[in-house]
């Protein structure tokens, strides 16, 4: 029993890790089960609604697998690389990796726990603000007859006669959340080879790594606005979005510059606490 205890205590800051990404996770699925999008008018003359619906360039399904396969990877390599470039012939394999998982888990942890956030944030503002797709029109299919009404009438009063759930989703445009995504996973990560891909003898192929990240998330928001998904303005708050929360998460929430500076101190203290383990206190 004292055992058991004595490692919750030890790990007590990762168990309320865990239940913090846990509770965000929560919090999105709840407002996917259970949000309803504000029903918003419109003008029988807004041409920005009538586009027609199409496919889309980039599917949800791999934005999601790409955004996070690729941080997971990028992160396990980068660590690795560095951190045993630090290591000298007395640090054992089970120090070193010991020190590369916690790594990992620090910053992908956050990184995890940031897209939860990011991810909230945007499901919150689709659902209070309700603003129309521009193939709202096409997938609506309005009960109303434009031809009798004044073109600067605002028309509240309509019922849709398109497929429910794409109807609701037409009314979720406000703001992008694929750019809010790719914009965070694109900016997380280059402020991480920023400050830790600290590699000798290459200077350029850091800065082309973050060229690559930033340009597949400017890729992926302007196939938005071509796909005829989002308007311009939702693109351009789901990026604002997504960088802010980035830099919040990976500024503020874990100090990764620090952490760079404190890497070489770590590995001397586990190497020191090695030793003693293996020859024992040394009695003055």
């Amino acid at each position: 029993m004292g055992d058991r205890m004595a490692s919750i205590r030890k790990h007590r800051g990762s168990i309320v890790d865990v239940i913090c990404v846990a509770l965000v996770g929560l919090a999105v699925g709840f407002d996917n089960l259970f949000g309803v999008p504000y029903k918003r008018g419109f003008f029988c003359d807004d041409d920005t609604i009538r586009y027609p619906r199409q496919s889309e360039t980039v599917p949800t399904a791999l934005l999601a697998v790409v955004g996070y396969s690729v941080p997971a990877i990028l992160v396990g390599v980068v660590e690795t690389l560095r951190l045993f470039d630090k290591t000298t012939p007395r640090d054992s394999y089970r120090t070193v990796s010991s020190r590369i998982l916690r790594s990992c888990y620090r910053i992908l942890g956050v990184f995890l726990f940031g897209t939860g956030l990011n991810q909230l944030c945007v499901d919150t503002s689709k659902y209070v603000v309700g603003r129309l797709r521009p193939h709202f029109i096409d997938v609506c299919v309005p009960t109303v007859d434009c031809n009798t009404i004044a073109g600067n009438t605002y028309v509240t009063q309509y019922e849709c006669t398109g497929d429910p759930a794409v109807v609701e989703e037409a009314r979720l445009s406000f703001p992008s959340g694929h750019a809010a995504l790719a914009f965070y996973v694109a900016i997380y990560l280059s402020i991480f080879l920023q400050h830790r891909m600290v590699w000798q003898g290459t200077i350029l192929f850091r800065h082309l790594l973050q060229g690559i990240l930033i340009l597949l998330a400017w890729y992926t928001a302007l196939t938005r606005v071509r796909d005829n998904m989002h308007h311009p303005t939702d693109v351009l708050a789901g990026s604002v979005i997504g960088t802010l929360w980035a830099f919040f998460m990976a500024c503020f929430v874990i100090d990764m510059r620090l952490e760079n500076e404190n890497d070489q101190e770590e590995l001397r203290v586990l190497r020191q606490t090695q030793i003693q383990n293996q020859h024992g206190p040394n009695y003055v």
